[in-house]
Formats: structure tokens, sequence, C-alpha cells
């Protein structure tokens, strides 16, 4: 019989149930995946250490993947459900809830170019309160998002420049500036074909107006 009829199967290490399944502290071992090329290196595969239950993943256990991504939390069902951290394989790190084997819930997660993102999560996406650190200019987003967009809340630049209002596809769409080095504050709004556009004469205020 050839390969394609017997696949190679997980290797289990750990007690069984009456039906033969996994039960039970252990580690499952899966197969490697078949090389992409003939002359490639054949990688490591799959691994699972944990609590198993009937032959799924269940509890607390720790999954890593054959390119290097790493969970370690909770499961029900063979899903990520409940506290967990996930290691991307980029080194992008997500830290919170989780249901149905996507983040959901609270959670900060912390991007490979150093960025931070601290908020609700719905579905795999930012959603609900969160607040969003750029690292690279020094600035963040703080407010609501909708499905993975900023959609409304301040954008606080490094010397304190604040934007407050509305946003399309994370930017500034509609709302008020307060330019901190001037002490000026001025309503407009903001498209991409003819950038800033103001709605009234620059005034002197505070930071006040965009709290």
């Amino acid at each position: 019989m050839s390969d394609e009829e017997n696949p190679p199967q997980p290797k289990w290490e750990g007690p069984s149930d009456a039906d033969g399944l996994p039960r039970g502290q252990g580690v499952m071992t899966y197969p490697p995946p078949p090389p992409a090329e003939e002359d490639e290196e054949e990688k490591p595969g799959d691994s699972y250490a944990g609590h198993m239950e009937h032959g799924k993943r269940q509890g607390h256990g720790k999954y890593t993947w054959s390119n290097g991504a790493v969970y370690e939390g909770e499961y029900a069902d063979n899903v990520k459900q409940g506290q967990g951290v996930m290691t991307f394989p980029d080194k992008s790190k997500y830290e919170g809830s989780w249901a149905e084997d996507r983040m959901d819930g609270q959670g900060t997660y912390h991007y490979s170019s150093g960025d931070i993102y601290m908020g609700g999560f719905r579905q795999g996406r930012k959603h609900g309160s969160g607040m969003y650190n750029f690292k690279a200019h020094s600035c963040q987003f703080l407010g609501i998002w909708s499905d993975g967009e900023f959609v409304e809340g301040k954008w606080v630049q490094r010397d304190g420049t604040t934007f407050k209002g509305s946003f399309e596809a994370s930017i500034p769409s509609e709302g008020t500036f307060f330019f901190s080095g001037s002490g000026l504050v001025q309503q407009g709004q903001y498209t991409q074909s003819t950038g800033w556009q103001s709605t009234d004469a620059l005034r002197v205020g505070t930071a006040a107006a965009v709290q």
C-alpha cells in the first residue's frame, strides 16, 4: 500500500479513555507537513502538550506549530477558548481572551514593529474601546474601533497636538484639532483629495477642547 493510503498518524504519549482516545495530560506529536520541493529538508510536525478529553484538546495546553508559532492557554473542544497567549511566526504576540479559535474580548497585541494595541477584539479584529501606540511616530489612537478600523476618538501626536472626532478607514474625518505648540484650536474636516479643511477660524484654546 502507498503512503497516501496509509498516511502517518499523530502519536499520543499519555493516558487514553475506554474508546482508546487521548484523555488526560500528555503530548501529541503530529506528522510533519510534506516538503514543498523534492530536495527540501523535512520539517518537524506540530505538537501539543496538555490536557485532552475524548481525543480533543480541552483545558490548558501548549500547541507548537512547525512554522514557529506557539499558543499556550485554554482550549475547549479543540479550539482556543478562554485566556491564552499566542506568539506568531513574525514574533508578534497576543495576550488575552479567545472565543472559537479567534481573539475575542479584552487583550493586548504586541506587533513585531514595536506597536502595541490594548483593548477589545471581536472575531479576530480590533473592536470596541482600545488604545493603539505607534512606536515609530510616538503617537497613539485612543477611542472606539469597529471591525479592525479606528472610527471615533483621539489621535495624540508626539508633541501633544491632538485631534478629536470621527475617523474613516482610521484617518481623521471630522472634528477638532488642538495644536499644543501654539495653544490654538480649530474645527474642520479631512478628505484624502483635499486634506484638512477648516470649518472655523483658529482660536485660542486649551487641551480641554479635545478631552
